[in-house]
């Protein structure tokens, strides 16, 4: 059970590091920043992903228009979803074993 609080935190790490990789690039024109996730050597490019339509999945499957205040990138419900699994770690009622 101690492995979800750490699994948990470990989400919450990488969920809020594409938010600041995301806002980097959309708000200072990605000038002079080279994200940890970018690794050149293997042509890889987290913060290209970031900026695809697939980014925003509220408004990529239609359950919000794009720019609606719900349009959040998916770093934001990762955000979300491990606080809430971390939450949910220690408040979580524990079941009993009947054998």
């Amino acid at each position: 059970m101690a492995n979800n609080a750490l699994l948990s935190s470990i989400g919450f790490t990488l969920a809020a590091y594409s938010i600041y990789v995301e806002h980097k690039i959309e708000h200072d024109d990605g000038e002079d920043f080279d994200a940890l996730c970018d690794i050149e050597a293997i042509n890889a490019s987290c913060s290209a992903v970031f900026s695809l339509p697939e980014g925003k999945m509220m408004s990529f499957f239609g359950l919000v228009p794009e720019g609606h205040p719900l349009d959040v990138p998916n770093g934001v419900l990762g955000v979300i979803f491990y606080v809430y699994t971390f939450i949910r770690h220690f408040l979580g009622t524990k079941t009993r074993r009947t054998t």
